[in-house]
Order: C-alpha cells, then structure tokens, then sequence
C-alpha cells in the first residue's frame, strides 16, 4: 500500500499554461471571501423585504433560497446509519461491496446508489431507467419507513422500468428525502420520478441539447444539472423553469456536485475547469484550472466543506482548498477517465473509480492551504478483470459501494 504501481507516480507532469485573462480571473475570483464550513442550522434564511410589484404577483421568482427542513424519520435513520461509521485510515481501509451489471449490451450510461442504501438506479442508452434493489428478501427494505415506498415498488421483481426520456440517460440521482429520482438525459430535459407511484412527474426544459449531469441538493426540493450548452442551472421542484443560470465555462458543463451546507454548487467542465457558484446570487466565486490536461468529469466535496476533489479524462485527481481556490495535491493512478469520486464519512479517504476497471484508495493527510503543491500515490488499488467502474460512494457507516458494467470486449488486455 502506498507505493506506486508500475506506471504511476513517474515524475510530475507539467501545469498547464493558463491565457492571461483566465489568470487574472482566476486571481480576482480566489481572493473573494466565501463561507465553505458546515453551518450550524438549516433553518430557513430571512426572505428579504417583497417591493410592490412582487407582492402584485405570486408567481415572481424571489432572487433568495431558503434552505428547506429535512423529514425528521429521514433525518433520524440518517444519524442512526452514521452512528455505525467504522474509522478509517492507512492500517484499517474500508470494506468494499463491488456490483456489476451483466447482459448491459453495453448500453448502461450511469449508476447510482439510493440515499437509504438499499436500492441503485441504472441509466441506459435505450432511453429507459431501472430500478434494482440489493436486497434479496422479498420486497426488499424497510417494512415502514420512507425507504418502503421504493421497495414497496419493486414489490419482490428484479427490477422496475421507467419510460419518459426520449434519448439517452446520462446520469441519475436521488432526492435527499429519500422520495424521488432525478434523470438527466440527451433529449435536453431533466425528469422528475416519484419512487412511491413509480411514474414521472415532471420535465425541466432549459438546457439546449444534452444535459451530462444531474444532482440532488442535501436540501429538498432543489437540484442542480449541467449540460452541452456550457451552463449549469439550479432548480427547484415547484418551478418548471431554472432559479439560476451558471454561465461561465467555455465548454460543456460535463459535472455538478453540491457543497454540504448547501449554498455553493461545483461544476466541472470540458474546459479543464472547476466552478464554484453561489446559490443565492448566481455569481462564480472560484475557479480552479491549471492542472487538468483534459476535461473535468467528476467532483466531489468533502463532508466538511473545505475540500474539493476533480477527476479528469486524463486519469488525474486533483484536490483543491476551497478557501483559497488553490490546488494541494495531484493524486496519480487511474490511466483513464475518473468517472466518479467519493468522500469517506470523515473524510479523510478518498475513493475513485475509473474507466481503466479500478477503484483506488487515497489516505488524505491534514490538508493546508498553505503547504508546497506535490503529489500522493494510492495506499490501495483493486482491480476488476473486464468491468469499467462507473460510481462508487461510501455508505454513512464507510462501507464502500462500487459500481460497473461488464464489458467482455475488455477481457483481452484485463491484467
């Protein structure tokens, strides 16, 4: 553990060079003050004074986000699951649950674990969404709870099949109460499906061609997407049209990732860039460039807030101090795209998953803004014959799930 295989870790590649005004942006950007911490209550913020003509109107937009309260059984099974977290470190990695999808035709898209742990949903190329559950008990899950309605849905089948989209499925993800899936797809829309009728329930249009990515807010009822149209939007919802446009990169918005407290929302673009946006004005308050070679496709927060972690088409990660908006450390290893990365509860392991069959293990020391850039090798790699890995997450008691499709074309150079 720790030492690097053969091929990784040989020297420190060179920056990438940065045109002057992104440099000046970048300095302009990074040396605004943010407040990237945990916040001590999600209580609702204080609307500001409505003028006359808001008042008028009940369907005016407020240029303010309230942070919404959590379902207090969520929020109870939640803490329960946390307190079970085993600590992890060099000496004691974390167990890991691999999943690989067989008979995929090579069609699967996407993959992502439910908020309850027991479920997965699964993007396909045919434009279909299925839902699995990973328990073998009839039904699966909770007898009561809010994580019965998903497997009072599945009701013993192996999966549950969802229709709506009319291209593509290229990401999933779930709503923080545990209720509803979102989709992004490359018919240019955004879907809403409830996990308790098992139909969907509503359409955002506003991206212009594919949208990459979709992700649900820690705070319901607000999610984030990002598309082929260079922007990200923030949404809510109660509304059919975005709260916010991200307008800022020069190439496709390919990932989004909120930050734990809620009023910040990374993007990761084709541009070789990292945003970092505020939720209530819209406005870009960091940019983080100059060590990806290739598009960003994969970002991460840490539970704390301080950290950002960005996974690239080049095979590098790279971890950035939010505060300052400077890189810390290049992580070396994958030899293909990052597709996805994933915090332990304490944050201190981080875990990634590549095109190149691997999930890697990165042991993050105490992390200064103020310390040399340099470079960490993996304290542990696992390796799948034919199977790319396509999402991986810790669960809140640090077990690692991992997910992938098997692909026998891939057998013929598997190690």
């Amino acid at each position: 553990p720790g030492q690097p295989e053969e091929g990784e870790g040989e020297g420190e590649a060179p920056e990438v060079a940065l045109p002057q005004e992104v440099q000046k942006e970048v300095r302009t950007l990074n040396s605004t003050m943010i407040q990237v911490g945990l916040l001590p209550s999600r209580k609702k913020a204080a609307a500001p004074p409505e003028t006359k003509k808001q008042k008028k109107s009940d369907n005016t937009v407020k240029p303010w986000i309230p942070l919404a309260a959590g379902l207090p059984e969520v929020e109870e099974r939640a803490t329960e699951m946390g307190r079970e977290a085993k600590k992890l470190g060099p000496d004691e990695p974390p167990s890991i649950c691999m999943g690989t999808f067989l008979n995929t035709q090579d069609s699967m898209c996407c993959v992502q674990l439910s908020q309850d742990e027991g479920h997965v949903a699964a993007g396909y190329s045919d434009s279909s969404v299925r839902l699995y559950s990973l328990s073998r008990e009839e039904g699966g899950g909770d007898a009561e709870g809010p994580c019965s309605r998903l497997s009072s849905l599945l009701g013993g089948k192996d999966h549950v099949l969802l229709r709506g989209h009319s291209g593509p499925v290229y990401s999933c993800s779930f709503s923080s109460d545990w209720q509803a899936l979102f989709t992004a797809s490359g018919d240019a829309t955004v879907r809403l499906w409830s996990l308790e009728l098992g139909m969907g329930l509503m359409a955002y249009k506003g991206h212009i061609g594919p949208v990459w990515d979709v992700a649900a807010a820690p705070c319901a009822p607000y999610f984030a997407s990002g598309g082929w149209d260079t922007a990200g939007r923030i949404w809510s919802t109660e509304h059919p049209t975005p709260l916010r446009i991200l307008a800022g990169h020069s190439a496709d918005v390919d990932c989004v990732c909120w930050h734990p407290n809620c009023h910040y929302v990374a993007t990761g673009s084709d541009d070789q860039s990292i945003r970092l946006w505020d939720v209530s004005s819209g406005r870009c308050v960091r940019l983080m460039a100059g060590k990806h070679r290739e598009g960003v496709c994969s970002v991460a927060i840490s539970p704390t807030g301080n950290v950002l972690a960005s996974g690239s088409n080049d095979g590098t990660v790279v971890l950035w101090d939010l505060l300052s908006g400077k890189a810390l450390y290049t992580l070396r290893g994958p030899t293909d795209a990052v597709c996805s990365l994933g915090f332990s509860a304490q944050g201190n392991v981080l875990a990634s998953g590549s095109m190149d069959r691997t999930v890697r293990l990165w042991n993050l020391p105490t992390l200064t803004s103020s310390r040399v850039h340099s470079e960490l090798q993996p304290m542990k790699t696992f390796r799948t014959k034919s199977t790319p890995v396509y999402s991986v997450k810790f669960t809140r008691a640090n077990l690692l799930m991992a997910f992938g499709a098997f692909n026998p074309s891939l057998k013929a150079s598997a190690r």
